[in-house]
C-alpha cells in the first residue's frame, strides 16, 4: 500500500497486478482535520455564551489531536511501504559487486 500526496491510498490487490486507488477517509486527512479545528475556533470567537465558546475550543483541540494522530498513521504507513519496497528489492543489489555501484568511495579505494 502506498499513499499519494493527494490523499489517495494505492492498494495492490493480491489476485491482480492492477493498482486500485481509493480516496482517503476524512479521519485520515490531517489537512481536513486542521481546517475543522480552525472552523471551530472561528465559531468560538463568534459565540455569545462562555460555555459555548469553551465547548467549541475543546472540540477544536480534539480536531488538532486527531490531525496529529492522522499524520502519525500516514508516516507509519509510508515507512511500511518503503520497508516493503526495500524487502522486495533486497537481493538485487546486495549480490552484486559493490565496486560496480560505488567505485570512488574511500572505503573501496583503500582496499585495492
Amino acid at each position: 500500500m502506498d499513499l499519494t500526496k493527494s490523499g489517495t491510498r494505492v492498494l495492490e490487490p493480491q489476485s491482480s497486478s492492477q493498482t486500485v486507488r481509493r480516496p482517503m477517509s476524512l479521519i485520515d486527512n490531517p489537512e481536513h482535520l486542521r481546517l475543522r479545528a480552525a472552523d471551530m475556533r472561528g465559531r468560538a470567537d463568534r459565540a455569545m455564551y462562555p460555555e459555548t465558546k469553551q465547548g467549541l475550543l475543546r472540540i477544536a483541540g480534539d480536531y488538532d489531536v486527531l490531525a496529529a494522530r492522522a499524520e502519525q498513521r500516514i508516516a507509519g504507513l509510508r515507512k511500511l511501504a518503503q520497508d516493503d519496497a526495500r524487502s522486495a528489492n533486497a537481493g538485487t543489489l546486495v549480490d552484486q559487486d559493490p565496486d560496480q555501484f560505488a567505485p570512488d568511495l574511500p572505503e573501496h579505494a583503500e582496499s585495492r
